[in-house]
C-alpha cells in the first residue's frame, strides 16, 4: 500500500520565511566555485608551472629551447588548459617563429610530463605555447 503524501503547492505553506537556498541540494549550494584566473590559488599554481617549465626548458637538448624563457602562464579558459607565453628574444635572429613553434610542439609532451612529475595533481593540464609580444617581454 502506498503512502499518501501531501504535495505542497507553495513552499510558504510549510514555513514562515522562504530563503534562497530552500529546496536546493546543499552539495550544490555550498560547492566552491572553480578557480578563477584572479584567485590566489590559481596564480600560485600558474607561477609554479612557469618555474617548472623554465627549469625543464633549460635542461632540453635543443639549442633553441634552452634559450627560451617562460614569461607568463595563464588558464585558458580553465586550469585544465594552460596558455604558456614564451619569450624568444634570446634565440638567434636566424631562427624563425615557425621553427620555434615546431620545436615547442615536439617537446610539448615531454614538458607536460615534467609538469606532471613536479606538480601533485590528479590531471596534468594541457599546455598551449604562444610567443610573447614585445609589450609582454618588457613587463
Amino acid at each position: 500500500m502506498k503512502k499518501l503524501r501531501r504535495v505542497l503547492s507553495d513552499p510558504e505553506e510549510s514555513c514562515q520565511v522562504v530563503y534562497e537556498d530552500d529546496g536546493v541540494d546543499p552539495r550544490r549550494y555550498f560547492r566552491g566555485e572553480a578557480l578563477q584566473e584572479s584567485s590566489h590559488q590559481c596564480r600560485r599554481f600558474c607561477g609554479s608551472v612557469a618555474k617548472t617549465l623554465n627549469v625543464a626548458l633549460a635542461g632540453c637538448a635543443s639549442p633553441v629551447l634552452t634559450r627560451l624563457f617562460v614569461v607568463k602562464v595563464a588558464p585558458a579558459p580553465t586550469l585544465s588548459r594552460l596558455e604558456v607565453v614564451v619569450d624568444a628574444t634570446g634565440v638567434e635572429s636566424c631562427v624563425t617563429g615557425d621553427a620555434i613553434r615546431e620545436e615547442l610542439a615536439r617537446a610539448a609532451q615531454i614538458l607536460r610530463s615534467e609538469v606532471g612529475r613536479v606538480m601533485a595533481r590528479k590531471y596534468v593540464p594541457e599546455l598551449f605555447f604562444r610567443l610573447a609580444s614585445p609589450e609582454e617581454v618588457l613587463r
